[in-house]
């Protein structure tokens, strides 16, 4: 969407060969307003790495199999996961 406010919501998508595009949003409760979503690549075996943005403005990583649709959350090993 595109609004005049340029607040707009953003989704990720990928599209697969004479299928078409496919939107793909990672499954939160506390999504931003609006909300903020990407993919940001895919590799050869399907899997897509992107992140979504909390209501408090944090930024959470994560992969999808497009063959699956499973979501897996991705974290920094180093970080302490946000309260």
């Amino acid at each position: 969407m595109n609004n005049a406010n340029m607040t707009n919501d953003n989704t990720g998508f990928y599209a697969t060969a004479g299928q078409g595009f496919h939107s793909v949003s990672f499954p939160a409760a506390d999504n931003a307003s609006p909300p903020v979503n990407q993919l940001l690549g895919v590799n050869d075996h399907d899997i897509a790495v992107g992140f979504y943005t909390d209501a408090k403005g944090n930024n959470h990583g994560y992969t999808y199999d497009i063959n699956s649709g499973h979501f897996t959350q991705v974290t920094d090993p180093g970080r302490p996961a946000p309260a």
